[in-house]
């Protein structure tokens, strides 16, 4: 029996291979709806606007700065609630170390040690600035009569404070305790030429000296300055500006500080044990 040749056997054959394609096609569109990000996805996210873009990070960044400013002012309001512990012999010596760890090597910062020997009493009381030197340094009176010290270029007390402003307060609240045959300089650098404070050492024989680390380091260096004289050394050190920051706390006060104690006053405490250091 032949072959139907009457029949349209290609339009079967036409109509399999258009199913196929179909299925396939509908097969790739759903992988392709499986799959996470196509190419044309991507193209579609790059054309966002560049002006839209920098709004979205720039409220992304204002979220970021105002998250910190919100973490500064709980760190603020936690110290303005917290009263500070008046600071030990001890704390002052863990600071000083702690800042020339990584600086130093173990022998070097062996050579910065001081004990409870070279230390007044510090003011752990809280009592104002007068009455703590009055219980601490009690031969001041003596000393003033026997004019103290003997040569110029010197101080017989050094008081070291975090600014200019802190330094004139400080000399107004130590007026009971000098007296009124005290001599005494202020040495900062603000609307103070060091020239002029050059000339004031070089000429008077000064009892009381307060000054800011950095301006003292200088006077220091030019040798228009000594500790030679110096039996008290004062540190303010629990004092606290607006931002609630001792002299240690912040890094430049902190390294013109500890610079000054390597250099200048730790040696001079070690030679003959005259020096000693105040912690009001």
């Amino acid at each position: 029996m032949g072959d139907d040749l009457g029949d349209e056997w290609w339009l079967d054959d036409a109509k399999k291979s258009s199913d196929t394609s179909s299925d396939e096609d509908e097969n790739r569109v759903k992988g392709t709806a499986k799959g996470r990000i196509t190419q044309s996805d991507k193209t579609e996210f790059s054309k966002v606007s560049p002006t839209k873009r920098k709004a979205e990070e720039d409220v992304l960044s204002q979220k970021k700065t105002k998250r910190k400013r919100r973490t500064k002012q709980k760190i603020s309001e936690h110290l303005s609630k917290s009263a500070p512990m008046p600071a030990t012999v001890g704390d002052v010596m863990a600071k000083m170390e702690q800042h020339f760890k990584e600086k130093l090597s173990p022998i070097e910062l062996d050579d910065l040690q001081l004990n409870e020997s070279h230390f007044l009493s510090p003011n752990l009381s809280s009592q104002p600035l007068s009455t703590y030197l009055e219980s601490a340094i009690l031969n001041w009176r003596r000393d003033i009569e026997a004019k103290r010290p003997k040569a110029a270029k010197t101080c017989l007390l050094l008081l070291l404070t975090a600014s200019a402003r802190r330094a004139v307060d400080l000399n107004r609240e130590a007026a009971a305790f000098k007296g009124k045959q005290c001599v005494s300089a202020k040495l900062f650098s603000k609307h103070m030429k060091i020239q002029d404070q050059a000339d004031f050492l070089a000429k008077n024989r000064v009892q009381f000296a307060v000054g800011t680390p950095n301006r003292i380091a200088a006077l220091l260096q030019q040798d228009v300055l000594n500790l030679a004289g110096t039996r008290y050394l004062v540190l303010d050190w629990n004092w606290r500006d607006v931002k609630f920051k001792r002299m240690c706390d912040i890094p430049e006060l902190k390294t013109d500080l500890f610079g000054l104690f390597e250099k200048y006053v730790i040696p001079q405490a070690k030679t003959g044990d005259r020096l000693k250091i105040g912690i009001f």
